[in-house]
């Protein structure tokens, strides 16, 4: 009961934050997108009664990992999962509606994003960011016990926050922990992110980009052990490195399969990682599904394809989207390396959405500002620009 209730608060208290303004279509908006998470949780629930799946090991802790000392990634979410059942009488669905909460959340904050930033390119809001909440990836995946969700909400705080970095430091570094806890290479690869795109942003001095790349070499130091624990390879080390890749082949080798594509090419693998199932290979209704989104992610990527030179326009000008762009890139090709089947692609490729969305978002949204006389007359001096602190915001005149 104590897990249920608590799994409601935070659901509900994710509604107000969907949006600044408070209006009933803003609200409907997030009610409805909070009944599409709550119906993918309770049929991830029904789901997983006759299949196997991560969630079931957690809840009973097959491995008996509660047992073990403190760890990151499995042995935290296992531990977690454990406290949630044993400390507060967690019932199975109670517990999958608390990662459904946090998942929750990560929607609401992906949710402000695209709305703030259709406010600092002072642009007219679309329905498109609107339809982009209802994806099914976003809300099966976020669903359900596991560490989806939470790393979902995490990378989606982290894209909030770089929209004013000065502002929101704490939120930044709460993202940060949470992926610590539960994958500590995406935290890695979120500063690492951090540095490439301070370094390669023409719009930051040279000083501040010292500064930067100085201070994120340091978190990104003290984030190897964290690392080298959750998923045992030594990231300075490119022996460990390829001996972790050797590993994960060999696992694919084990589990075979028509989902299997560890073994291809890495082109096919991007491929799949991006755009598979689609239809062929999609043999239930949950791969149809997955197969008609896939779609949608041909046109997005279609589109970011032909209007690249937009894209690097507004990622030199807006170090926001140049942040964007390279976690995107960083994750894609992680995931491509490390993905095996098409089912751990398509949920692993979840954490991708909230950067590579904010992105497509930003450029959808920059054909469409609404320009005064001196706006039109001079556009490249008055497109917003970001400096470090201040986030997106407009040029001065």
């Amino acid at each position: 009961m104590i897990v249920g209730l608590a799994a409601a608060v935070i659901s509900v208290s994710a509604l107000p934050f969907f949006s600044k303004k408070a209006t009933a279509g803003r609200f409907l908006l997030s009610l409805s997108v909070l009944i599409v998470h709550i119906c993918a949780c309770v049929a991830y629930y029904f789901y997983v009664q006759s299949a196997s799946a991560d969630a079931n090991a957690y809840y009973l802790d097959k491995y008996h990992m509660s047992n073990m000392g403190f760890g990151f990634g499995t042995v935290f979410t296992a531990q977690f999962t454990q406290v949630l059942r044993k400390t507060f009488g967690g019932g199975f669905f109670e517990c999958f509606f608390f990662f459904q909460s946090i998942g929750f959340w990560g929607i609401a904050l992906l949710s402000r994003t695209f709305e703030e930033i259709q406010e600092k390119l002072k642009t007219a809001p679309t329905m498109l960011p609107n339809y982009l909440l209802f994806l099914p990836s976003i809300h099966f995946w976020t669903s359900a016990i596991g560490k989806d969700a939470p790393i979902f909400f995490a990378v989606s705080l982290c894209v909030w926050s770089a929209l004013e970095w000065r502002r929101r430091l704490l939120p930044f570094g709460t993202a940060l922990v949470v992926m610590i806890l539960f994958r500590a290479h995406i935290a890695l690869i979120s500063v690492m992110a951090l540095a490439a795109a301070a370094v390669l942003h023409p719009g930051i001095s040279f000083g501040r980009k010292v500064g930067l790349f100085a201070v994120t070499i340091i978190g990104a130091y003290l984030l190897l052990g964290a690392v080298q624990s959750t998923v045992n390879v030594n990231v300075t080390d490119a022996t460990s490195v390829a001996t972790f890749l050797q590993d994960r082949n060999d696992k694919v080798a084990q589990i075979g399969g028509g989902a299997s594509f560890g073994d291809a090419p890495i082109y096919y693998r991007l491929l799949t990682l991006l755009f598979r199932p689609f239809f062929y290979d999609a043999p239930n209704i949950p791969g149809i599904i997955a197969s008609v989104e896939n779609i949608g992610s041909v046109f997005l990527f279609f589109y970011l394809i032909r209007n690249w030179r937009g894209l690097l326009f507004l990622s030199r000008k807006v170090y926001f989207i140049e942040y964007c762009l390279v976690l995107s890139a960083i994750l894609i090709v992680l995931l491509t390396m490390i993905s095996y089947n098409v089912g751990l692609g398509l949920r692993e490729r979840v954490m991708v959405f909230p950067p590579l969305l904010s992105a497509f978002v930003a450029l959808w949204a920059m054909p469409r500002r609404q320009l005064d006389p001196l706006q039109a007359r001079y556009p490249g001096e008055y497109l917003p620009y970001a400096q470090p602190g201040r986030g997106l915001t407009e040029a001065p005149r």
